[in-house]
C-alpha cells in the first residue's frame, strides 16, 4: 500500500541543492512551451527535499524515468501555465521505503502564502526572494517496488502491478497543492488534529459533515481524535466531509454534495494525510486500497480549477453523470476544441490523453447518448461507465469513436448488473483498440494489495467478502444492433468482468474478435458462462424481446475466443461464421440456421447441440468441432454437393449422436447426363450413436432429377437425370419447344463453353418459370426482325422515291428536273401471338432527276440513287439490335397526260444492297454473353400501280387509285461470334412479299399572289399482303459438334394495314420547288410514321 509523505509545511532552513544533479529533463505542452523540468538525483547528488538524498541508483532503471516523465507530460497537457515564469522544477529521488512514494512542495513565500511553490509559479506568480531553498519548486521520492514495465495510459490500469507512471502522477498532484494545511498537535497514538493558523488553497475549499468550511486554528472532530467535544470544531464524526467551489459544483450538477474527502483510511483508522486526497470512488487521487482510475475524473480537473488552475475541462471531458436514478439524452458531443478552447469542433476527433466523451459515475440511470463522441488520443474512450444498475442507450446513427493508442469505445469498468442497448457505432480502430470492453482493470496499486471484479475481491491474495457493487454480474444483458469494430478486439470481457448475456440481433455489425477471459465459478462450482446469442428479436428501442428473429442476418469472420466462459446460442435466423470459436459449448436452436466454415473448440466434455438447422460451409465447406456432437429429432443438418463430387462435411472428433434429418441440397453446378458419384461421409466421427431419421434431397432445379443410395457411414451414390423434355417442356409455343429441344441435344454434348448456361438454366426457379424467358433470348427472332424492318424499309423507298418524282414532274416541258429528299422514318410492331414485335428507325437521303420524254409528253422517266441507315431492336423478351446502311438504285416510269383530271399510271424498280450487322446480348440469371454478326444483304422490289382524278373545281381533284408492289430481301449466312453457348449459326434466308394497295388520292392547287404556287397532296390506302407471311429461320448453337439445329416460325409482316400521306409542296418558280411530307401505316399491330423535305431544281 502506498503512503504519502507531505512536505507542504517544511522549515526554510533546508540546505541548498547540490550542484551534482544528474540530469534534467524539460517536458513540453503541445504549444512547445516548458512546463516542468524533472531533475533526476543519483546516489551522491545531495538532498532533493528537506533530508533525503537518492537511495537506489536510477541505473539500470531508466523506464522508471521514461515514465515519471510521461507522467509529468500529462500534467503539463492539463495544466496551463499563466504568466512568464520559467519551467517549475521537480526535484525527483529514490528513497528507502519498499512499496512507497511521497511528493510535496513547500509552501510558497516562506510559509506566509496559502500556495506551494509549484502552484505559484504554475499560476505565474513571483516567489519572494531567496524562498526556493531546494533548488526545485517540488519533490517526489520514490521508493522500490515491482513496479510494471512500460505501463500505457488507459482508463482503467492494465497491467496488475504497481506503476511508476501513475505514482508520479498521483504524487506530483500533492505537489500541485492538494495537501491539507492539518497538523497533528498529539503522536501516532494520540491523534489530536488541528488546522493550522494560515489555511492553504485546498483547506479553503473544504466543509465538515454539516457543510461547515474549515477555519484557522480550528480542532478536528473525527472517530481515533483525542479531540474533546466542541460545538465549533471541524466535525467529521461521520467521515463525510467534502470539497466544494464554483467549477466543483458544475460538474457535479447536485449529484453529490461536494468531492468527497476523508480522514479516515480504508482500515478505520485516522489518515496521517489528514484530508489530503480526493476520495471519489477508486479515484487516482484517492487514499484508497483500490483504484482503477488511470487518469483524473472530471470533478478532479474542477478541484484544480478551484486551487487556481487554468484547465479546459472540456478538451478532456465531454459531460460525466455523477447524480442517482436519472433520466436523461446526451446530447452534449465530444470533439475537438478551438484553438481558444471556449468550443467545439463537431466532426473532428479530439486529440486529448485520457479524453472521455461521456462518464457515468452515478448509479441507477437512464441514458440515452443522441450525439457523436470522437475521440482520438492515447487512452481516449467514448464512454466510461461505473456505479451500479446504469442504462446506456446508443441511439441509431449516433458514432462512438476512441481510434487512438488504446483506445476503447465503450468501456463498463466497475459496479454490477448494467444493461447496455446499442444501436449505433462503436469503434476502436487504433493499436490495442476495443470497441466494447467489459472490463474493472487492475488495481492501480497492484492486484496483490486488493483485486475486485465481478464476483471476486481479494486482498494480499485473500479472499474476501464481497462488497455489494460485486456481487453480482457486470453487464446483466447488452443488446447489439449496431455496429462494434476494434482492431485487438470488437469485443472483450475480461478476466474480472461477468457479462450475463450478450444479444447480437438484426442489424448488428461485428468487425475483429470476440473475446472472454472470464473463468470464475459459483458457489456450485459451475463456471458462471456469458450467453452470447444470435438472432433474437428486439423491440422498436432495440431491447431484446427473448424471441426468435427470423429475418436476422449476420455474416461474421472473426474469431471467438472464450471456452471457459461463452455459451453460444443461436436463436433465430441465419449465422455464417467462418472463424475460430473456442467456446464453452453452442445450442442451435429450432428457429435458428447455422452455416460457415466454422472450427469449434469446445471445452472438454461439453457438445455442439443442434435442434435447429446446421449447413457446413458457404457453399462447399465444412465445420469441425473439437468435442461432441448432438442433432435432436427437430434438427437438420444440410450438406450441399457439387458437380465434381465434392461435399459438406461436419468433422467430429469425439462422439455423433444423430436423429433428425439429413438434407442434401445440390449446389448450382454442372451436371451432364447421367451424372454419378459416390461421396465421402457427410458426418465424420470417433464414433457415433444412432442414425438420421430421414435423409432427404432438395428438390432445387426444374430440370434435374437426383437421387441417394446410402453406402453407409453416411456415405452415399448421388445421381442427376435429365429427361429429353427437360427444358422444352416448359415451352409455352413451338418456338420455345423447339429451342428447349435442341437446349438437350446441347446439353447431351457436354460441351465446356456451355456449362456455365446449364449452371444458370438447371438452378432457375424450381417450377420452371424463367425458362420460356431463357428459351426466347437464345432464338433468333432478332434476325426475323432485322428482315422483316429491312422489308418494310425497302418499300418505303420505293414509295418515298416515286412521289419524289412525281412533285418534280409538276413543271411542263422536257427539261431535265433534279430533286433531293431528305427523310427519316419510325416504325413499331406490337407482338401479337407469332407476329414478332420491334422497333425501327430510319434516316436517308435520296437524289433523283426525271424528265417528260419528248416524242410521249404524257410519260415521264426518272432515276434515283438512295442512301440510309436503319436500327431495329425487338421487343423483350427477344435479345438482339441490327443496324444497317442501305445503298439504291432505282428507275420509274409515269403516265399522267392531265396534270389535274385524267387517268394517270406509274412503275418502278429498285435493287439495293445492306451492309448490316447484329449485336445480341444474353443475360440468363448469372450467364452473360454478347455475340455479333455481320453481311450483306440483297433486296429488290417492283412496284406498277394506276389511277383516275377527277377535276372537282380548278384547284381540287380527288380520285381512286390502285397498286401492286413486289419486294424480296435476302440475308446469306451468319456465323456469330465468341465461344458462349448461344453463339448461333444460321443457315441464309430470303423473304418474298406482294403486297397489294386500293386507296383514294386528293389534291388541291393554289397560286399565290407573288406568282408561287401552293401544293397539297392527301392519300389514303388499304393495304393487303398475298404471300405467306411467316418466316421460318433455321439455326443452331455453333459450338457443339452434335446435331442442334433448330427451326423458329414467326409472322413478320401484317396481313392487312391502312396508310395515310400528306403533302405540301411550295412551287417558288419553274425551276425551283420545296416540299414536305410526313405518312403513315397502320394495322395489325404495326405503326409508323416518316416525315421528308424534299428539294426540285430544273436543269
Amino acid at each position: 500500500m502506498k503512503l504519502t509523505k507531505l512536505y507542504a509545511a517544511l522549515a526554510l532552513t533546508i540546505a541548498p541543492l547540490s550542484a551534482q544533479a544528474l540530469e534534467d529533463r524539460t517536458i513540453e505542452n503541445s504549444s512547445g512551451r516548458p512546463v516542468f523540468i524533472a531533475r533526476f538525483f543519483e546516489i551522491g547528488d545531495g538532498i532533493f527535499d528537506d533530508s533525503e538524498t537518492s537511495f537506489w541508483s536510477w541505473q539500470g532503471h531508466e523506464a522508471y524515468k521514461n515514465e515519471i516523465v510521461e507522467g509529468l507530460r500529462y500534467w503539463a497537457e492539463i495544466l496551463q501555465p499563466q504568466g512568464d515564469n520559467p519551467a517549475t522544477i521537480v526535484n525527483i529521488g529514490t528513497v528507502d521505503m519498499p512499496g512507497n512514494a511521497y511528493g510535496g512542495s513547500l509552501e510558497a513565500n516562506g510559509g506566509k502564502s496559502a500556495l506551494t511553490q509549484m502552484q505559484q509559479n504554475i499560476l505565474g506568480l513571483s516567489p519572494a526572494t531567496g524562498t526556493l531553498p531546494l533548488g526545485g519548486h517540488g519533490f517526489f521520492g520514490l521508493g522500490q517496488d515491482d513496479y510494471a514495465l512500460n505501463p500505457a495510459l488507459t482508463q482503467t490500469p492494465l497491467s496488475g502491478k504497481d506503476s511508476v507512471l501513475l505514482t508520479a502522477i498521483h504524487e506530483i498532484a500533492h505537489g500541485l497543492g492538494i495537501s491539507s494545511s492539518v497538523e497533528n498537535w498529539g503522536d501516532d497514538k494520540d491523534i489530536r488534529p488541528y488546522f493550522k493558523n494560515q489555511l492553504n488553497s485546498w483547506t479553503q475549499l473544504l466543509r465538515d459533515d454539516n457543510g461547515n468550511p474549515a477555519r484557522a486554528g480550528q480542532s478536528i472532530l473525527c472517530t481515533g481524535c483525542n479531540i474533546p467535544y466542541d460545538a465549533n470544531a471541524f466535525d467529521l464524526r461521520q467521515d463525510k466531509g467534502f470539497l466544494i467551489g464554483a467549477n466543483i459544483e458544475q460538474v457535479l450538477a447536485g449529484g453529490l454534495r461536494g468531492v468527497p474527502i476523508k480522514i479516515l483510511g480504508d482500515g478505520g483508522s485516522v489518515d496521517d494525510d489528514f484530508m489530503s486526497h480526493i476520495e471519489l470512488r477508486n479515484s487516482v487521487m484517492s487514499h484508497q486500497n483500490y483504484r482503477n482510475y488511470s487518469g483524473f475524473m472530471e470533478a478532479e480537473l474542477a478541484v484544480l480549477q478551484d486551487l487556481g488552475y487554468t484547465i479546459d475541462r472540456a478538451n478532456f471531458f465531454g459531460r460525466s453523470i455523477y447524480g442517482d436514478g436519472l433520466e436523461l439524452v446526451n446530447t452534449q458531443g465530444f470533439f475537438a476544441r478551438n484553438a481558444e478552447g471556449t468550443h467545439y469542433l463537431p466532426g473532428q476527433y479530439n486529440q486529448s490523453t485520457l479524453g472521455l466523451g461521456l462518464h457515468i459515475y452515478g448509479s441507477n440511470n437512464q441514458v440515452r447518448q443522441a450525439a457523436d463522441l470522437l475521440a482520438a488520443g492515447s487512452g481516449g474512450a467514448g464512454i466510461r461507465v461505473d456505479g451500479e444498475n446504469n442504462t446506456l442507450v446508443i441511439d441509431p446513427g449516433v458514432r462512438i469513436y476512441a481510434d487512438g493508442l488504446n483506445g476503447q469505445g465503450v468501456q463498463f469498468a466497475y459496479g454490477r448488473g448494467h444493461t447496455l442497448v446499442h444501436r449505433g457505432d462503436i469503434q476502436a480502430t487504433g493499436p490495442q483498440g476495443v470497441g466494447l470492453r467489459f472490463d474493472f482493470g487492475t488495481n492501480s496499486l497492484s492486484n496483490e494489495v486488493e483485486r475486485r471484479g465481478s464476483y471476486i475481491r481479494s486482498i494480499n491474495g485473500t479472499n474476501e467478502a464481497l462488497l455489494p457493487e460485486l456481487n453480482g454480474p457486470l453487464v446483466e444483458q447488452a443488446d447489439i444492433s449496431g455496429r462494434v469494430a476494434g482492431r485487438q478486439a470488437a469485443i472483450l470481457i475480461s478476466d474480472n468482468a461477468y457479462v450475463k448475456r450478450i444479444n447480437l440481433m438484426q442489424g448488428a455489425q461485428i468487425e475483429g474478435d470476440i473475446v472472454s477471459h472470464y473463468a470464475e465459478r459459483d458457489d456450485n462450482n459451475q463456471l458462471r458462462l456469458t450467453t452470447l446469442s444470435f438472432g433474437q428479436a428486439a423491440d422498436n428501442m432495440g431491447r431484446s424481446i427473448d424471441q426468435p428473429d427470423a429475418t436476422f442476418h449476420l455474416s461474421y469472420a472473426g474469431n471467438i475466443t472464450g471456452k471457459d466462459n461463452l455459451a453460444l446460442s443461436f436463436d433465430g435466423g441465419t449465422t455464417q461464421l467462418n472463424g475460430t470459436l473456442q467456446v464453452h459449448n453452442a445450442t442451435i436452436k429450432e428457429a435458428a440456421t447455422l452455416g460457415g466454415n466454422a472450427s469449434f473448440d469446445l471445452a472438454s466434455g461439453q457438445t455442439l447441440i443442434n435442434a435447429g438447422t446446421l449447413t457446413p460451409g458457404n457453399s462447399v465447406g465444412r465445420i469441425k468441432v473439437n468435442g461432441d456432437f448432438q442433432q435432436t429429432a427437430t434438427g437438420q443438418l444440410v450438406a450441399e454437393f457439387d458437380g465434381k463430387g465434392d461435399h459438406d462435411a461436419l468433422a467430429i472428433s469425439g462422439n455423433a449422436d444423430l436423429a433428425g434429418t439429413l438434407k442434401l441440397t445440390p449446389v448450382a453446378d454442372w451436371y451432364q447426363n447421367a451424372w454419378a458419384v459416390d461421396t465421402g461421409s457427410f458426418v465424420e466421427a470417433a464414433s457415433y450413436n444412432g442414425s438420421f431419421d430421414a435423409t432427404q434431397i432438395t428438390a432445387v432445379s426444374p430440370t434435374l432429377q437426383f437421387d441417394a443410395t446410402p453406402l453407409g457411414n453416411e456415405r452415399y451414390r448421388l445421381s442427376a437425370t435429365r429427361a429429353d423434355n427437360a427444358y422444352s417442356q416448359y415451352g409455352r409455343n413451338e418456338n420455345q419447344q423447339e429451342a428447349g429441344k435442341a437446349l438437350f441435344k446441347l446439353a447431351a454434348a457436354g460441351t465446356a463453353p456451355a456449362q456455365a448456361l446449364f449452371q444458370t438454366l438447371d438452378f432457375s426457379a424450381t417450377d420452371g418459370s424463367q425458362i420460356p424467358a431463357a428459351l426466347d433470348q437464345i432464338s433468333p427472332a432478332g434476325y426475323s426482325t432485322a428482315l422483316a424492318a429491312s422489308l418494310m424499309h425497302e418499300r418505303s423507298i420505293m414509295q418515298t422515291a416515286r412521289q419524289g418524282l412525281s412533285q418534280s414532274m409538276l413543271r411542263p416541258g422536257t427539261d431535265w428536273q433534279g430533286y433531293a429528299l431528305v427523310f427519316g422514318a419510325s416504325g413499331d410492331q406490337n407482338t401479337r401471338g407469332s407476329m414478332l414485335g420491334y422497333d425501327a428507325n430510319s434516316y436517308g437521303l435520296i437524289v433523283g432527276a426525271g424528265r417528260a420524254l419528248e416524242s410521249a409528253p404524257d410519260f415521264a422517266v426518272g432515276a434515283q440513287l438512295d442512301i440510309s441507315d436503319l436500327s431495329v431492336k425487338p421487343d423483350a423478351p427477344y435479345s438482339g439490335k441490327s443496324k444497317a446502311t442501305a445503298f439504291g438504285l432505282a428507275a420509274h416510269l409515269q403516265y399522267r397526260p392531265g396534270a389535274r383530271e385524267g387517268l394517270f399510271a406509274f412503275s418502278g424498280l429498285r435493287l439495293g444492297l445492306e451492309q448490316a450487322d447484329m449485336r445480341r446480348q444474353i443475360a440468363i440469371g448469372d450467364y452473360q454473353a454478347t455475340h455479333s454478326s455481320d453481311w450483306t444483304g440483297r433486296n429488290l422490289s417492283i412496284d406498277a400501280g394506276t389511277g383516275y382524278l377527277w377535276e372537282l373545281n380548278p384547284s381540287f381533284s380527288v380520285g381512286p387509285f390502285a397498286s401492286m408492289n413486289y419486294a424480296l430481301v435476302s440475308r446469306p449466312s451468319v456465323d456469330e461470334s465468341g465461344n458462349a453457348a448461344t453463339r448461333l449459326h444460321l443457315d441464309s434466308k430470303r423473304v418474298d412479299a406482294l403486297r397489294s394497295s386500293l386507296g383514294l388520292t386528293a389534291e388541291w392547287n393554289r397560286d399565290l399572289t407573288n406568282g408561287s404556287k401552293l401544293a397539297v397532296n392527301v392519300d389514303v390506302g388499304w393495304n393487303h399482303e398475298w404471300l405467306d407471311r411467316d418466316l421460318t429461320q433455321a439455326a443452331r448453337f455453333a459450338i457443339a459438334s452434335t446435331d442442334t439445329a433448330f427451326n423458329t416460325r414467326n409472322s413478320v409482316l401484317p396481313r392487312d394495314t391502312m396508310s395515310l400521306r400528306a403533302g405540301l409542296t411550295w412551287q417558288r418558280s419553274e425551276r425551283l420547288s420545296i416540299g414536305t411530307g410526313i405518312s403513315s401505316q397502320f394495322g395489325g399491330g404495326y405503326s409508323s410514321l416518316q416525315g421528308q423535305v424534299n428539294l426540285r431544281w430544273a436543269f
